[in-house]
């Protein structure tokens, strides 16, 4: 059994054991024993919530079959299929923009994805995704997006150019969109933002990228070492809520046993990222039993801020509760950044910096587009009051005697209701 596993739900157990891409025949047992007398619709809802229903599928029918209700494994299948036909609609639209950018001679590193589920899950059908993301070098961030306007694609963040420059200059991605298609393309000129990390090393990131096929086309893959930090970043960057994101850094460091982990390390504490990569080892081995070396886990556990994070998300596992409110949120951001410095860098840029929420608050024109650095501040305080006001709303309301209860009671304050 996982550390994790003493205090969740049979159904976040079960859940949990077969999120594995490689499974171990003699836990068989230990499945059909979760499976007895559990919800069956409750593990169906967690697993499309952690996006892990195809692989919750493969395992089940592989391992035992008998023991799945008809009926649930129907809704299984029907989910199964609606994720076989997003990913190859997918898979067929990311085929034809490797060629497109092939053409225009703009060297493009797939990041996620289909070619993520090909390599890691060995069937692009067994991990759900929702969009796909490439990675440009920064300088030719331009050129890809006028290549995407030009193949049907739409920015949904219209900018003026100088706001476009800014954006450029502080974010990292940018969507686009067909009318004629539901294919979201993430367009990412940098790994990260610079919030997050500041000193990733984007230029090592090109110079170790790795040409593979995928689907008969030639294309770069970020190397293994830069994928397993990439990955802890983006789980840590969204509080470790998918379950998905956990699966993915086990499969990585299952398949590459000769993974380079002094380059890992190196170049994790060059980014300053090493408390991301700590927290994603540490998790990915105490939750689904991943095969992190014991040297790695020992560094991971000597940083006590490493494992107050990894207590918190093993928590919301056992609980059930994976959303985090915008200022637990940021909290949780601050705690994984390493040093005083980098906590206040982020807290800056948090104030100060324009977000995507920025820019869509309104179309600035070019001579004033240096004002969405003033809707920052002010959009930020709008919104962490009103959410403060809100919690005190109900913290009032839920401490405030029922007027009904007390005077059917005679006058005697009745218990406080729930909030």
């Amino acid at each position: 059994m996982t550390r994790a596993a003493h205090c969740e739900s049979r159904e976040a157990k079960l859940l949990i054991r077969c999120a594995r891409t490689v499974f171990d025949p003699a836990q068989s047992g230990e499945l059909a024993s979760l499976a007895r007398d559990i919800d069956w619709r409750r593990l169906l809802a967690l697993a499309a919530r952690h996006e892990l229903s195809p692989l919750l599928h493969a395992n089940l029918t592989q391992r035992i079959p008998e023991v799945i209700p008809q009926a649930i494994l129907q809704k299984l299948v029907e989910e199964c299929r609606a994720t076989a036909h997003r990913n190859l609609l997918l898979t067929r639209d990311l085929v034809s923009l490797l060629g497109l950018f092939r053409e225009a001679g703009i060297l493009v590193i797939a990041l996620k994805g289909p070619v993520l589920a090909e390599e890691l899950y060995d069937d692009v059908l067994l991990r759900p995704f929702s969009d796909i993301d490439i990675l440009v070098p920064r300088h030719e961030a331009g050129r890809a997006k006028d290549l995407l306007i030009r193949d049907g694609y739409k920015p949904t963040l219209q900018l003026s150019r100088p706001a476009e420059q800014a954006f450029v200059r502080s974010q990292c991605e940018r969507e686009f969109r067909r009318d004629d298609r539901a294919t979201v393309i993430e367009l990412h000129w940098a790994i990260l933002p610079r919030s997050l990390s500041p000193a990733f090393d984007s230029k090592a990131l090109w110079r170790r990228a790795r040409g593979t096929t995928f689907a008969g086309t030639d294309v770069l893959t970020p190397a293994p070492e830069d994928l397993l930090l990439f990955l802890c970043a983006h789980g840590a960057k969204h509080q470790w809520s998918r379950l998905k994101w956990l699966v993915d850094i086990s499969a990585l460091v299952a398949m590459h046993s000769d993974l380079d982990w002094h380059l890992v390390l190196d170049t994790a504490a060059a980014a300053r990222e090493c408390r991301p990569l700590w927290l994603g080892m540490l998790l990915a081995h105490d939750v689904l039993d991943a095969p992190v070396p014991p040297d790695v886990l020992k560094c991971a556990r000597r940083d006590s801020g490493v494992d107050h994070l990894a207590a918190l998300v093993k928590r919301a596992i056992s609980l059930e509760r994976w959303a985090l409110d915008p200022i637990e949120l940021e909290r949780f951001q601050l705690a994984v950044r390493e040093s005083r410095r980098d906590k206040l860098r982020y807290m800056m840029r948090l104030g100060l910096v324009p977000t995507v929420a920025d820019y869509s608050v309104a179309t600035l024109p070019t001579a004033l587009s240096i004002g969405y650095y003033a809707v920052r501040p002010f959009r930020l305080t709008k919104k962490y009051v009103l959410r403060y006001a809100s919690n005190v709303s109900r913290t009032l309301k839920s401490t405030r005697p029922n007027s009904l209860d007390s005077r059917q009671a005679g006058g005697v304050v009745g218990a406080p209701r729930q909030a």
